[in-house]
């Protein structure tokens, strides 16, 4: 499975999902653009990368904020003149109670979590070719199985969802694809605050993997692998769907 010639975009490309997407895609043979807002953590990022041998730029961009996502179009369009594949991936975990939630928290979680993608994809749908794109959002088991403490997440994530249907729908009629990824427990920084570091995370990881009916918790490759997946000709066919990868944790929900 090949991704030479194509370009793609991925925002929260600096940790995590995003980066191991960019890995994944880059180790593919596409060129690849991170987008984030901290740019100390992009260059990192990008340093990485280019050690192995991946073709890799980023801009620091704040997809909440639509003066910038238009400002990333009119540079893209000087750089790269087209784009074949956009992972939105970038996304915020906001743990609070509903009747304790500030409301600074719900905006913020819905900003970065479902706005961020209407921008991004808006703003750069002009340089998806008629030939064929593949846009990809990253949703959450969440958004079908809450949990207590969860209700913006759940909530903004429950959107992703019905955005990219609705996206679909739109966008068939130009070839671009849209699917979204629903990911159960992934051992990425977000979780840090709950797994801890160093050998506290590691024996809570493990704890965490026996819930599992695959025995484990996921890693941010797992998720990657399923994005190569939809954005490769393979998935050709596949258009507002999502794809859950959970390791069969939701095959327990009552």
């Amino acid at each position: 499975m090949t991704l030479q010639g194509k370009y793609a975009v991925i925002t929260g490309g600096g940790t995590g999902i995003g980066l191991a997407t960019a890995r994944l895609l880059g180790k593919k043979d596409a060129r690849i653009c991170i987008i984030g807002r901290r740019k100390n953590v992009l260059d990192q990022a990008v340093e990485s990368l280019r050690e192995e041998g991946i073709n890799a730029i980023n801009y620091k961009v704040d997809v909440t904020n639509a003066v910038l996502t238009q400002q990333l179009q009119d540079v893209l369009k000087t750089e790269i003149e087209y784009i074949d594949i956009l992972v939105n991936s970038a996304g915020v975990y906001s743990g609070s109670a509903f009747s304790e939630m500030e409301e600074e928290m719900w905006d913020e979680t819905f900003d970065i979590n479902v706005k961020g993608i209407y921008l991004m994809s808006k703003s750069l749908l002009p340089l998806m070719p008629r030939s064929g794109a593949s846009i990809i959002n990253i949703s959450s088991t969440l958004a079908f199985q809450v949990v207590p403490g969860a209700s913006a997440y759940s909530a903004s994530k429950a959107a992703v969802a019905s955005l990219t249907k609705s996206m679909a729908l739109e966008l068939a009629k130009r070839n671009i694809r849209v699917n979204c990824i629903s990911p159960g427990i992934i051992d990425t920084p977000i979780q840090d605050p709950y797994m801890g570091k160093g050998e506290q995370r590691e024996k809570k990881v493990k704890e965490v993997g026996q819930m599992f009916p695959l025995g484990r918790i996921g890693t941010s490759e797992d998720i990657a692998n399923a994005v190569l997946f939809l954005a490769s000709d393979a998935a050709s066919w596949i258009t507002g769907s999502v794809l859950t990868v959970d390791g069969g944790l939701s095959l327990l929900a009552k």
